[in-house]
Protein backbone atom coordinates (compact mmCIF):
# COMPACT_ATOMS: atom_id res chain seq x y z
CA UNK A 1 0.00 0.00 0.00
CA UNK A 2 2.69 2.54 0.61
CA UNK A 3 4.12 1.55 -2.44
CA UNK A 4 1.29 2.88 -4.30
CA UNK A 5 0.96 5.86 -2.37
CA UNK A 6 4.30 6.95 -3.02
CA UNK A 7 3.54 6.38 -6.52
CA UNK A 8 0.37 8.80 -6.45
CA UNK A 9 1.59 11.20 -4.65
CA UNK A 10 4.56 11.31 -7.11
CA UNK A 11 2.32 11.42 -9.96
CA UNK A 12 0.40 14.45 -8.26
CA UNK A 13 3.34 16.52 -7.77
CA UNK A 14 4.67 15.59 -11.59
CA UNK A 15 1.10 16.99 -12.87
CA UNK A 16 1.57 20.64 -10.95
CA UNK A 17 4.29 21.14 -12.64
CA UNK A 18 2.80 21.75 -15.94
CA UNK A 19 1.82 24.52 -17.80
CA UNK A 20 -1.81 22.97 -17.82
CA UNK A 21 -2.64 23.01 -14.28
CA UNK A 22 -2.35 26.95 -14.30
CA UNK A 23 -3.87 27.86 -16.80
CA UNK A 24 -7.81 29.41 -16.00
CA UNK A 25 -9.94 29.55 -18.29
CA UNK A 26 -13.27 31.83 -17.49
CA UNK A 27 -16.29 30.34 -19.21
CA UNK A 28 -19.64 31.40 -17.26
CA UNK A 29 -17.88 35.08 -15.90
CA UNK A 30 -18.91 38.25 -18.24
CA UNK A 31 -15.99 40.83 -18.48
CA UNK A 32 -16.00 44.57 -19.18
CA UNK A 33 -14.86 43.68 -22.68
CA UNK A 34 -18.38 42.00 -23.42
CA UNK A 35 -20.03 45.04 -23.98
CA UNK A 36 -18.00 46.16 -26.93
CA UNK A 37 -19.72 43.30 -28.40
CA UNK A 38 -22.93 43.49 -30.12
CA UNK A 39 -24.76 41.52 -27.87
CA UNK A 40 -23.24 42.62 -24.89
CA UNK A 41 -23.89 46.81 -25.56
CA UNK A 42 -27.37 45.75 -26.68
CA UNK A 43 -28.08 43.77 -23.33
CA UNK A 44 -26.11 46.19 -21.49
CA UNK A 45 -28.71 49.00 -23.27
CA UNK A 46 -31.74 46.90 -22.75
CA UNK A 47 -30.97 46.78 -19.11
CA UNK A 48 -30.96 50.44 -18.86
CA UNK A 49 -34.79 50.81 -19.15
CA UNK A 50 -35.25 49.90 -15.61
CA UNK A 51 -34.81 53.65 -14.98
CA UNK A 52 -38.96 53.61 -16.46
CA UNK A 53 -39.25 50.85 -13.72
CA UNK A 54 -38.30 52.16 -10.72
CA UNK A 55 -41.20 53.79 -9.11
CA UNK A 56 -43.86 51.05 -10.10
CA UNK A 57 -41.32 48.09 -8.56
CA UNK A 58 -41.01 49.25 -5.23
CA UNK A 59 -42.80 51.05 -2.51
CA UNK A 60 -39.97 53.80 -3.08
CA UNK A 61 -41.68 55.15 -5.92
CA UNK A 62 -45.23 55.79 -5.27
CA UNK A 63 -44.76 57.12 -1.81
CA UNK A 64 -42.10 59.98 -3.31
CA UNK A 65 -43.95 60.58 -6.12
CA UNK A 66 -47.96 60.70 -4.38
CA UNK A 67 -47.66 60.74 -0.33
CA UNK A 68 -48.58 64.06 1.13
CA UNK A 69 -49.43 65.81 -2.14
CA UNK A 70 -52.88 67.16 -2.31
CA UNK A 71 -54.54 64.29 -3.31
CA UNK A 72 -53.51 61.14 -1.90
CA UNK A 73 -51.87 60.64 1.25
CA UNK A 74 -50.57 56.98 2.82
CA UNK A 75 -52.81 55.32 5.21
CA UNK A 76 -51.93 54.65 8.85
CA UNK A 77 -52.51 51.51 10.58
CA UNK A 78 -55.17 53.33 12.70
CA UNK A 79 -56.56 54.57 9.68
CA UNK A 80 -57.61 51.81 7.46
CA UNK A 81 -61.05 52.81 6.87
CA UNK A 82 -60.87 56.79 6.91
CA UNK A 83 -61.45 58.80 3.74
CA UNK A 84 -61.32 62.10 5.11
CA UNK A 85 -58.80 64.43 6.29
CA UNK A 86 -60.76 65.82 9.71
CA UNK A 87 -58.72 63.46 11.38
CA UNK A 88 -55.37 65.34 10.21
CA UNK A 89 -52.67 67.02 12.92
CA UNK A 90 -49.10 67.52 12.69
CA UNK A 91 -48.51 65.57 15.77
CA UNK A 92 -51.41 62.84 15.26
CA UNK A 93 -51.47 59.37 13.69
CA UNK A 94 -51.45 60.76 9.90
CA UNK A 95 -48.91 62.73 10.66
CA UNK A 96 -46.73 60.43 11.97
CA UNK A 97 -47.31 57.80 8.97
CA UNK A 98 -46.67 60.66 6.48
CA UNK A 99 -43.67 62.27 7.59
CA UNK A 100 -42.28 58.06 8.23
CA UNK A 101 -42.43 58.61 4.07
CA UNK A 102 -42.12 62.09 3.03
CA UNK A 103 -38.94 62.81 5.11
CA UNK A 104 -36.07 62.76 2.70
CA UNK A 105 -33.90 61.05 5.62
CA UNK A 106 -36.27 58.19 5.04
CA UNK A 107 -35.95 54.59 2.96
CA UNK A 108 -37.90 56.40 0.23
CA UNK A 109 -35.16 58.93 -1.29
CA UNK A 110 -32.08 56.27 -0.01
CA UNK A 111 -34.21 53.60 -1.93
CA UNK A 112 -34.09 56.17 -5.37
CA UNK A 113 -30.52 56.77 -5.17
CA UNK A 114 -29.73 53.24 -4.78
CA UNK A 115 -31.79 52.12 -7.59
CA UNK A 116 -31.03 55.05 -10.05
CA UNK A 117 -27.07 55.67 -9.88
CA UNK A 118 -26.25 51.88 -10.84
CA UNK A 119 -28.43 52.23 -14.09
CA UNK A 120 -26.95 55.87 -14.42
CA UNK A 121 -23.52 53.91 -14.46
CA UNK A 122 -24.92 51.58 -17.26
CA UNK A 123 -26.20 54.26 -19.18
CA UNK A 124 -22.53 56.09 -19.26
CA UNK A 125 -20.78 52.74 -19.55
CA UNK A 126 -23.20 51.97 -23.07
CA UNK A 127 -22.72 56.35 -24.28
CA UNK A 128 -19.08 55.85 -23.65
CA UNK A 129 -18.44 52.81 -25.75
CA UNK A 130 -20.23 54.03 -28.42
CA UNK A 131 -19.26 57.60 -28.39
CA UNK A 132 -15.50 56.03 -28.31
CA UNK A 133 -16.28 53.92 -31.34
CA UNK A 134 -15.39 50.59 -29.21
CA UNK A 135 -18.61 48.96 -30.04
CA UNK A 136 -18.46 45.95 -32.51
CA UNK A 137 -21.00 44.58 -34.87
CA UNK A 138 -23.65 47.20 -36.35
CA UNK A 139 -22.25 49.76 -33.88
CA UNK A 140 -19.19 49.53 -35.94
CA UNK A 141 -20.59 49.01 -39.48
CA UNK A 142 -24.32 50.95 -38.94
CA UNK A 143 -24.28 54.75 -38.01
CA UNK A 144 -27.96 54.83 -37.83
CA UNK A 145 -28.37 52.00 -35.94
CA UNK A 146 -25.19 53.37 -33.61
CA UNK A 147 -27.35 56.33 -33.17
CA UNK A 148 -30.52 55.05 -32.50
CA UNK A 149 -29.37 53.05 -29.55
CA UNK A 150 -27.19 56.09 -28.30
CA UNK A 151 -30.23 57.79 -27.97
CA UNK A 152 -32.11 55.38 -26.10
CA UNK A 153 -29.78 55.69 -23.93
CA UNK A 154 -29.04 58.92 -23.44
CA UNK A 155 -32.81 59.20 -22.52
CA UNK A 156 -32.45 57.17 -19.90
CA UNK A 157 -29.79 58.56 -17.92
CA UNK A 158 -31.93 61.97 -18.50
CA UNK A 159 -34.93 60.21 -17.33
CA UNK A 160 -33.42 59.31 -14.35
CA UNK A 161 -31.28 62.56 -13.62
CA UNK A 162 -34.44 64.22 -14.13
CA UNK A 163 -36.32 62.24 -11.44
CA UNK A 164 -33.50 62.53 -9.22
CA UNK A 165 -33.00 66.38 -9.42
CA UNK A 166 -37.00 66.78 -9.31
CA UNK A 167 -37.17 65.25 -5.92
CA UNK A 168 -34.04 65.97 -4.34
CA UNK A 169 -32.41 69.35 -5.47
CA UNK A 170 -28.92 69.26 -6.84
CA UNK A 171 -27.51 65.41 -7.23
CA UNK A 172 -23.75 64.25 -7.69
CA UNK A 173 -24.21 64.38 -11.67
CA UNK A 174 -21.41 62.16 -14.00
CA UNK A 175 -21.33 61.16 -17.36
CA UNK A 176 -18.63 58.33 -16.38
CA UNK A 177 -18.89 54.96 -15.56
CA UNK A 178 -17.10 53.57 -12.64
CA UNK A 179 -15.15 49.95 -12.79
CA UNK A 180 -13.05 50.63 -9.69
CA UNK A 181 -13.97 51.72 -6.25
CA UNK A 182 -13.51 55.47 -5.53
CA UNK A 183 -10.22 56.60 -3.50
CA UNK A 184 -13.12 58.14 -1.50
CA UNK A 185 -17.02 58.70 -1.10
CA UNK A 186 -17.05 62.16 -1.09
CA UNK A 187 -19.13 63.15 -3.83
CA UNK A 188 -20.33 66.95 -4.91
CA UNK A 189 -23.91 68.10 -5.54
CA UNK A 190 -23.50 69.78 -9.28
CA UNK A 191 -25.74 72.80 -10.02
CA UNK A 192 -28.89 72.03 -11.82
CA UNK A 193 -27.99 74.82 -14.10
CA UNK A 194 -24.83 72.74 -15.44
CA UNK A 195 -26.54 69.21 -15.58
CA UNK A 196 -29.69 70.65 -17.26
CA UNK A 197 -27.73 71.80 -20.34
CA UNK A 198 -26.17 68.51 -20.73
CA UNK A 199 -29.74 66.81 -20.48
CA UNK A 200 -31.20 69.53 -23.46
CA UNK A 201 -28.15 68.60 -25.44
CA UNK A 202 -28.46 64.99 -24.81
CA UNK A 203 -32.50 64.95 -25.92
CA UNK A 204 -31.97 67.32 -28.70
CA UNK A 205 -30.19 64.47 -30.06
CA UNK A 206 -32.26 61.63 -28.87
CA UNK A 207 -35.32 63.53 -30.74
CA UNK A 208 -33.36 63.60 -34.15
CA UNK A 209 -32.36 60.12 -34.25
CA UNK A 210 -34.79 58.09 -32.30
CA UNK A 211 -37.49 56.56 -34.76
CA UNK A 212 -41.16 57.23 -34.43
CA UNK A 213 -42.20 53.56 -33.53
CA UNK A 214 -41.20 50.17 -33.29
CA UNK A 215 -41.84 46.48 -34.33
CA UNK A 216 -44.09 45.22 -31.71
CA UNK A 217 -41.13 42.90 -30.78
CA UNK A 218 -39.78 45.77 -29.08
CA UNK A 219 -42.14 47.49 -27.50
CA UNK A 220 -41.28 50.09 -24.90
CA UNK A 221 -38.30 51.33 -26.04
CA UNK A 222 -37.93 55.07 -26.19
CA UNK A 223 -39.16 56.98 -29.21
CA UNK A 224 -38.86 60.14 -30.83
CA UNK A 225 -41.66 61.62 -29.08
CA UNK A 226 -40.58 59.96 -25.74
CA UNK A 227 -37.70 61.71 -25.58
CA UNK A 228 -40.03 65.31 -27.12
CA UNK A 229 -42.15 64.96 -23.89
CA UNK A 230 -39.25 64.77 -21.66
CA UNK A 231 -37.66 67.80 -23.47
CA UNK A 232 -40.38 69.82 -23.26
CA UNK A 233 -40.61 69.51 -19.44
CA UNK A 234 -37.50 69.92 -19.05
CA UNK A 235 -37.62 73.09 -20.90
CA UNK A 236 -40.43 74.17 -19.16
CA UNK A 237 -38.87 73.48 -15.49
CA UNK A 238 -36.10 76.00 -16.69
CA UNK A 239 -38.43 78.35 -17.85
CA UNK A 240 -41.00 78.12 -14.90
CA UNK A 241 -37.64 78.37 -12.01
CA UNK A 242 -35.63 81.24 -14.13
CA UNK A 243 -35.95 84.08 -11.54
CA UNK A 244 -34.79 82.20 -8.58
CA UNK A 245 -30.93 81.91 -9.25
CA UNK A 246 -30.03 84.18 -7.17
CA UNK A 247 -28.52 84.75 -3.73
CA UNK A 248 -31.87 86.06 -2.59
CA UNK A 249 -33.54 82.61 -3.01
CA UNK A 250 -30.13 81.24 -1.45
CA UNK A 251 -28.12 80.35 -5.14
CA UNK A 252 -24.62 81.49 -4.38
CA UNK A 253 -22.26 82.47 -7.26
CA UNK A 254 -20.91 79.54 -7.63
CA UNK A 255 -24.35 77.79 -8.00
CA UNK A 256 -24.19 75.82 -4.92
CA UNK A 257 -27.68 75.84 -2.62
CA UNK A 258 -27.16 78.04 0.35
CA UNK A 259 -29.87 75.75 2.93
CA UNK A 260 -29.71 78.29 5.94
CA UNK A 261 -31.43 80.50 3.29
CA UNK A 262 -35.04 80.81 4.17
CA UNK A 263 -35.98 80.78 0.47
CA UNK A 264 -33.81 78.06 -0.80
CA UNK A 265 -36.76 75.99 -1.62
CA UNK A 266 -37.47 78.51 -4.77
CA UNK A 267 -33.40 78.22 -5.20
CA UNK A 268 -33.22 74.77 -6.09
CA UNK A 269 -35.91 75.48 -8.74
CA UNK A 270 -33.58 77.20 -10.75
CA UNK A 271 -32.34 75.23 -13.51
CA UNK A 272 -30.34 77.59 -15.06
CA UNK A 273 -31.77 80.13 -18.05
CA UNK A 274 -32.38 79.92 -21.66
CA UNK A 275 -32.98 82.00 -24.28
CA UNK A 276 -36.85 80.86 -25.88
CA UNK A 277 -37.13 78.23 -23.45
CA UNK A 278 -41.49 78.19 -23.32
CA UNK A 279 -40.83 78.51 -27.55
CA UNK A 280 -38.81 75.44 -27.18
CA UNK A 281 -41.21 73.45 -24.31
CA UNK A 282 -44.27 74.67 -27.15
CA UNK A 283 -42.69 73.03 -29.98
CA UNK A 284 -41.72 69.65 -28.52
CA UNK A 285 -44.61 69.48 -26.32
CA UNK A 286 -46.76 70.14 -29.89
CA UNK A 287 -44.57 67.30 -31.59
CA UNK A 288 -45.81 64.61 -28.91
CA UNK A 289 -49.53 65.94 -28.70
CA UNK A 290 -49.62 66.08 -32.85
CA UNK A 291 -48.96 62.15 -32.47
CA UNK A 292 -50.45 61.14 -29.74
CA UNK A 293 -54.03 62.44 -29.25
CA UNK A 294 -56.19 61.62 -26.55
CA UNK A 295 -58.08 58.27 -25.71
CA UNK A 296 -61.07 58.54 -27.59
CA UNK A 297 -62.75 56.81 -23.49
CA UNK A 298 -60.76 57.97 -20.58
CA UNK A 299 -61.95 54.45 -19.45
CA UNK A 300 -59.18 52.83 -22.13
CA UNK A 301 -56.72 53.82 -20.25
CA UNK A 302 -57.18 51.20 -17.53
CA UNK A 303 -59.38 49.07 -19.15
CA UNK A 304 -57.01 45.97 -18.42
CA UNK A 305 -58.51 42.64 -17.89
CA UNK A 306 -56.14 39.55 -16.49
CA UNK A 307 -53.96 39.13 -19.11
CA UNK A 308 -55.36 41.88 -21.58
CA UNK A 309 -52.48 44.44 -22.19
CA UNK A 310 -54.06 45.98 -24.94
CA UNK A 311 -54.91 49.48 -22.91
CA UNK A 312 -51.04 49.97 -22.76
CA UNK A 313 -51.41 50.37 -26.93
CA UNK A 314 -53.92 53.79 -26.87
CA UNK A 315 -53.31 56.55 -28.19
CA UNK A 316 -52.49 58.92 -25.36
CA UNK A 317 -49.50 56.61 -23.89
CA UNK A 318 -46.00 57.94 -24.77
CA UNK A 319 -44.39 55.19 -23.29
CA UNK A 320 -44.45 52.16 -20.98
CA UNK A 321 -42.77 50.64 -18.59
CA UNK A 322 -43.29 47.51 -19.28
CA UNK A 323 -44.69 45.12 -17.15
CA UNK A 324 -46.29 42.71 -19.09
CA UNK A 325 -46.75 39.18 -21.05
CA UNK A 326 -43.38 37.52 -21.94
CA UNK A 327 -41.44 40.32 -19.98
CA UNK A 328 -39.50 40.31 -16.17
CA UNK A 329 -41.68 41.29 -13.85
CA UNK A 330 -39.11 42.67 -11.66
CA UNK A 331 -38.60 41.18 -8.30
CA UNK A 332 -42.61 42.20 -7.38
CA UNK A 333 -43.84 42.96 -10.59
CA UNK A 334 -46.15 45.84 -11.23
CA UNK A 335 -46.69 46.59 -7.89
CA UNK A 336 -48.12 49.95 -8.14
CA UNK A 337 -51.86 48.02 -8.58
CA UNK A 338 -52.04 47.49 -4.82
CA UNK A 339 -50.82 51.68 -3.89
CA UNK A 340 -54.15 53.24 -5.44
CA UNK A 341 -57.26 51.40 -3.50
CA UNK A 342 -58.83 52.12 -0.51
CA UNK A 343 -58.83 49.91 1.82
CA UNK A 344 -61.98 47.87 0.62
CA UNK A 345 -61.58 44.09 2.17
CA UNK A 346 -63.31 42.94 5.25
CA UNK A 347 -65.27 40.24 5.72
CA UNK A 348 -68.43 42.05 6.67
CA UNK A 349 -69.14 43.18 3.41
CA UNK A 350 -68.50 39.67 1.50
CA UNK A 351 -64.45 40.97 0.30
CA UNK A 352 -62.43 38.78 2.63
CA UNK A 353 -59.18 39.62 0.11
CA UNK A 354 -58.19 42.12 -2.57
CA UNK A 355 -59.86 41.95 -6.13
CA UNK A 356 -56.55 41.11 -8.07
CA UNK A 357 -54.56 38.83 -9.31
CA UNK A 358 -51.84 39.22 -7.02
CA UNK A 359 -53.18 38.03 -3.62
CA UNK A 360 -53.35 39.00 -0.42
CA UNK A 361 -51.04 42.28 0.32
CA UNK A 362 -49.68 44.20 2.90
CA UNK A 363 -51.11 47.70 4.14
CA UNK A 364 -49.85 49.92 1.45
CA UNK A 365 -52.68 51.75 0.28
CA UNK A 366 -53.07 54.92 -0.44
CA UNK A 367 -56.18 57.03 0.58
CA UNK A 368 -57.70 59.67 -1.72
CA UNK A 369 -58.37 62.98 0.29
CA UNK A 370 -61.29 65.04 0.08
CA UNK A 371 -60.00 67.00 -1.97
CA UNK A 372 -58.72 64.37 -4.44
CA UNK A 373 -61.85 63.55 -4.99
CA UNK A 374 -63.37 67.41 -4.96
CA UNK A 375 -60.80 67.91 -7.89
CA UNK A 376 -63.70 66.41 -10.03
CA UNK A 377 -65.99 69.78 -9.29
CA UNK A 378 -68.65 68.04 -11.71
CA UNK A 379 -69.20 64.45 -10.80
CA UNK A 380 -72.23 64.09 -12.98
CA UNK A 381 -71.46 65.46 -16.42
CA UNK A 382 -67.43 64.67 -15.87
CA UNK A 383 -67.81 61.28 -17.14
CA UNK A 384 -63.35 60.75 -15.76
CA UNK A 385 -64.80 60.80 -11.80
CA UNK A 386 -66.63 57.39 -12.35
CA UNK A 387 -63.72 56.10 -14.43
CA UNK A 388 -61.11 57.34 -11.99
CA UNK A 389 -62.80 55.64 -9.00
CA UNK A 390 -63.73 51.92 -8.25
CA UNK A 391 -67.00 53.35 -6.62
CA UNK A 392 -68.80 50.08 -6.07
CA UNK A 393 -67.40 46.25 -5.31
CA UNK A 394 -68.62 42.36 -5.33
CA UNK A 395 -67.16 39.83 -3.99
CA UNK A 396 -63.93 38.59 -5.59
CA UNK A 397 -63.33 35.49 -3.88
CA UNK A 398 -60.02 33.81 -5.53
CA UNK A 399 -59.74 30.10 -4.36
CA UNK A 400 -58.04 28.84 -7.88
CA UNK A 401 -54.71 30.03 -7.43
CA UNK A 402 -52.87 33.57 -7.52
CA UNK A 403 -52.85 33.94 -11.32
CA UNK A 404 -56.53 32.99 -11.90
CA UNK A 405 -59.55 35.63 -11.31
CA UNK A 406 -62.22 34.34 -8.88
CA UNK A 407 -65.76 34.30 -10.16
CA UNK A 408 -67.18 37.84 -8.69
CA UNK A 409 -71.01 37.38 -7.87
CA UNK A 410 -72.93 39.48 -4.90
CA UNK A 411 -72.40 38.38 -1.58
CA UNK A 412 -75.70 36.46 -0.43
CA UNK A 413 -76.48 35.13 -4.32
Amino acid sequence: MKKYLYAGLLACTIASCTDDFLKEEMVSTITQDYFNTEQGLDQLIVGTYNAERVKWGYSEGVYMFETGHDCARKSGDTDLNMYSTSKWSSTGDIGKQTDQFMGFQSKSSAGFLINFFPIIDNCNKAINIIRNNEGKGQYASNKEYAAQRLSEVLFNRAYSYYNLNTILGDIYFSTTSSITLPSNYVYTRTPAEEMYKVLISDLRYAVENLPENYSSGEFGRATKYAAAHLLSKIYLHREQGKEYGTVEYGRNADGSIDNSNPKSYLGMLYKGKGTADLDSCIYYASMVIDKHPLAYDYADLFDHSLDDFSCENTSENVLNAVFSEGGDNYRYGLRVLMMFVGNYVGEKWGLPDYCWEYGTKPNFNFHNSDFGFDVFTDKINDSRFQKSFRLEYVTGLNTSGSSTPGANGEYYT
